[in-house]
């Protein structure tokens, strides 16, 4: 999971963003956002997780499937984490050939930054490709799986499957609009040959009353998708 802004973004400067203190007295408290995040993905009966994108891909796959997410960019002394500052700004990198000038200068910066990764931790199945890259950035545009064509080295391996995810940061508030099934759906995407889940859809069922239309929504289990 690695972490990005882009030319002219300031978040993650001086205690903001993801680095902001999370201010807590409850014992065991993340200490920074950025650790509470990484709770998020990485948790497991965690109070602060609510639920981590590890317990929600082993819920789904009745156990099959166990992640564990890698953060290169944490700093273990504080929790802060190292943004990732691009180039360009975002809307330089929008399109299918930006996006792959994205990800080499994503690769290029962690290269220099943490030149001692080891491949093996982002590669569990030795396949030479990077199990799966997920790039969180502080941006409003579509979260999407692709495929980076396994060209782009990182520690070595090259990069295959990646998810590009959305989220927003509220200095004021410590409100972060990151979404762990938006996560896990785009991350299915890309490791669909390997993982069995269930899909729950919500099914729109109208209901036309006197005086207008009422929508009621309802969970059904569609079976598995393999």
């Amino acid at each position: 999971v690695v972490l990005v802004r882009f030319n002219g973004d300031t978040q993650g400067d001086n205690g903001t963003g993801f680095n902001k203190p999370y201010n807590s007295t409850i014992t065991n408290a993340p200490r920074t956002y950025w650790e509470s995040l990484i709770r998020k993905f990485n948790g497991v009966n965690d109070t602060f997780a609510g639920g981590s994108f590890k317990e929600y891909l082993r819920d789904m796959s009745g156990g099959q499937h166990m992640v564990e997410s890698v953060f290169p960019q944490t700093n273990s002394n504080d929790g802060t984490v190292y943004y990732l500052t691009m180039d360009k700004t975002v809307d330089e990198y929008k399109g299918s050939v930006q996006e792959i000038q994205l990800i080499k200068e994503i690769a290029n910066q962690l290269n220099t930054k943490y030149p001692n990764l080891d491949g093996k931790m982002i590669d569990k199945d030795n396949d030479g490709v990077v199990d799966n890259l997920m790039i969180i950035a502080s941006v409003h545009f579509v979260s999407h799986a692709t495929n980076a064509g396994n060209d782009t080295k990182l520690a070595g391996k090259g990069i295959g499957p990646y998810n590009l995810i959305k989220t927003t940061f509220s200095d004021t508030s410590g409100y972060y609009g990151f979404n762990i099934h938006t996560a896990a759906h785009e991350y299915i995407h890309s490791e669909y040959r390997i993982i069995t889940v269930k899909v729950m859809y919500l099914r729109r069922v109208t209901h036309r009353l006197e005086y207008g239309i009422r929508c009621v929504f309802r969970e059904e289990d569609l079976g598995l998708w393999q």
